[in-house]
């Protein structure tokens, strides 16, 4: 948070864009907000799909529910019919199993629409609760 405080210093001397590399935490949203960042991005949820064989799963409260394929039960991870699982599903294949090139993309796809959905309503909370502190 310091180097976020420096930044807001130094722009309101110097208007400039803020963008933070690598973090893309749901709990920085509401932060990122407050202090004006601009974009900010990260891979996490794409890079341990392949890596962790982790499958990622929204609430729909914009929570995000982690399950690791390779340890996982098939019928523990819920089923899901987002866009990406249901083409894979049509061509025969989980995006909830593991080990292979295909499962793996497959999950990285779905964990990125799981995180961008999470991220919607993360930035309406935020919204919201900047809302009501004007």
């Amino acid at each position: 948070r310091g180097i976020l405080d420096d930044v807001t210093r130094l722009r309101s001397e110097q208007p400039f864009y803020v963008h933070v590399l690598g973090v893309s935490a749901l709990s920085w949203v509401a932060e990122f907000r407050d202090y004006g960042v601009d974009s900010y991005d990260g891979s996490s949820m794409f890079f341990t799909a392949f890596t962790a064989g982790e499958w990622l799963w929204h609430d729909g409260n914009g929570r995000l529910a982690e399950y690791p394929v390779k340890r996982s039960r098939l019928e523990d991870i819920p089923s899901c019919n987002c866009s990406p699982c249901s083409v894979m599903r049509a061509q025969g294949i989980d995006t909830r199993t593991y080990g292979s090139n295909e499962t793996n993309m497959g999950r990285a796809v779905h964990n990125i629409n799981q995180y961008r959905q999470a991220l919607s309503v993360a930035l309406t909370e935020a919204s919201s609760v900047r809302q009501l502190t004007l």
